[in-house]
C-alpha cells in the first residue's frame, strides 16, 4: 500500500493398562459434577508437582487454593481451546512487590508453553486471583479470554495476552512491567482497574495495546476512553522503507483517513514529538520541514511507485500522493527521512 509521509510377560501386560488408567485419572484429579476436571493442591502432588501441565483440550475448575513454590511455574498448557475456572480460589507463590520495585526471575502463575506458539490458543481464564509470581501472573496466546480476576504483586506483566483477546473485569495492582499487555490487533478491554504498574521503572505503561471499550481505570491515565484511539508522531526519523515498521507495538502506521477522523482519537503525549505550542494535542509544525509518513490510502500511480520494502530510494515521488492539508509531506522521496504518523491497532 502506498505511504505519505505521514505461541514382560502376559500377565503383566493385563495389568498395566490398568496402572496407566490409575495414574492418568490422579492427573488429571476427578471430575466434577459438571463435567470439569477438578484441580486442586492434592491432584498436583500425585501428579508429580508443579509445574502442573494441562495438555488436553477442555473445561477445568479448581476445587483449592494451589501454592507454587518460588521461581516456579504453576499452570502450563500446552493445549489449546481450554476453559479455566478459578472458582474463586487463588493461585499463589512467594515473590513481593512493594512501591519501590518487584521480585524479578521466573516462575509464572498461568502461562501457555513457552517457546511453542502452536498451543496456549483459545484460553478461557476467569474467577479467582493470581498473586505473586516473580515472572508474568497471567501468559496466554491468542484468542484469550481473561475475565473477573485479582492479578497482583507480579515481577513481569500482571496480564499479557496476544491478537484477538478480551480482557475485562479485572483488577491487577503491583506489577514489575505492564499490568495489562495486549499484543498484534483485535483485542478489546473492558471494566479493569490497572494500578502501581511498571514498578521495576523500564517505562511502560499500566496499560499497553488493544482498544478500549468502556468502565477502565488506570493510575497512569493510560486506559483510553471509550471510543478514542491512541496517536502520535513519532520522535525519530524514517524513511519511506521504514516506516511501516516505525511504531511501538500495538500502533500501526496510520492512514490518511485514520488520521481525519479528529472525533475518534487522543493524541499520546507520552510517546509523540512535539512543540513548544502543541499543548494536549497533536504538533502544529513539523520535524525536519516534513509533517511525517502516512498510509495514503489511495491506488498506486501509473508507474506503480510504493515505497514498502524499500530502505533509501531518491526515486521522485512527484503525483503519486494526494494533497492532504497539514499532512503534507514536504518531500516526494521514498529515502527522504522523516517522522511517521502512527495509531493504535
Amino acid at each position: 500500500m502506498m505511504k505519505r509521509r505521514f505461541a514382560l510377560r502376559s500377565r503383566l501386560v493385563r495389568t498395566a493398562p490398568t496402572a496407566v488408567m490409575l495414574l492418568v485419572a490422579l492427573a488429571a484429579g476427578s471430575t466434577s459434577a459438571s463435567g470439569r476436571l477438578e484441580i486442586n493442591q492434592t491432584v498436583v502432588t500425585a501428579a508429580g508437582g508443579f509445574p502442573y501441565t494441562i495438555s488436553s483440550p477442555g473445561s477445568y475448575v479448581l476445587t483449592g487454593p494451589l501454592v507454587v513454590p518460588s521461581s516456579t511455574d504453576g499452570l502450563v498448557l500446552e493445549a489449546s481451546d481450554v476453559v479455566l475456572d478459578l472458582n474463586g480460589f487463588s493461585i499463589t507463590s512467594n515473590a513481593h512487590c512493594d512501591d519501590t520495585g518487584c521480585t524479578t526471575g521466573s516462575g509464572s502463575g498461568v502461562l501457555a508453553l513457552p517457546g511453542n506458539r502452536l498451543v496456549g490458543h483459545r484460553v478461557t481464564l476467569r474467577n479467582g486471583s493470581i498473586q505473586r509470581f516473580a515472572g508474568h501472573c497471567v501468559a496466554l496466546e491468542s484468542l484469550a479470554h481473561v475475565e473477573g480476576l485479582l492479578v497482583s504483586e507480579c515481577g513481569d506483566r500482571g496480564i499479557d495476552v496476544d491478537e484477538g483477546s478480551v480482557v475485562k473485569t479485572n483488577r491487577v495492582h503491583r506489577t514489575g512491567r505492564e499490568g495489562i499487555r495486549m499484543h498484534g490487533r483485535g483485542s478489546f478491554y473492558g471494566e479493569n482497574s490497572v494500578s502501581s504498574a511498571a514498578l521495576a521503572g523500564g517505562g511502560e505503561r499500566a496499560l499497553e495495546g488493544g482498544s478500549a471499550t468502556s468502565g477502565n481505570a488506570c493510575d497512569d491515565q493510560s486506559c483510553t476512553p471509550r471510543g478514542e484511539r491512541r496517536f502520535y508522531l513519532t520522535r525519530t526519523l524514517h524513511t519511506g522503507g521504514q516506516a511501516s515498521q516505525a511504531c511501538d507495538p500495538g500502533f500501526h502506521m496510520a492512514a490518511v483517513t485514520e488520521l481525519s477522523d479528529y472525533g475518534q482519537r487522543v493524541y499520546d503525549l507520552s510517546r509523540g514529538y512535539q512543540l513548544p505550542d502543541s499543548g494536549s494535542g497533536a504538533p502544529v509544525g513539523s520535524i525536519s520541514g516534513a509533517a511525517g509518513w502516512a498510509r495514503s490510502g489511495k491506488s498506486l500511480s501509473a508507474a506503480g511507485w510504493s515505497c514498502d520494502g524499500w530502505t533509501d530510494s531518491s526515486s521522485s515521488m512527484t503525483g503519486t500522493w494526494t494533497t492532504v492539508p497539514a499532512l503534507n509531506p514536504g518531500s516526494n522521496s521514498c529515502g527522504h527521512p522523516s517522522a511517521v504518523w502512527c495509531i493504535e491497532d
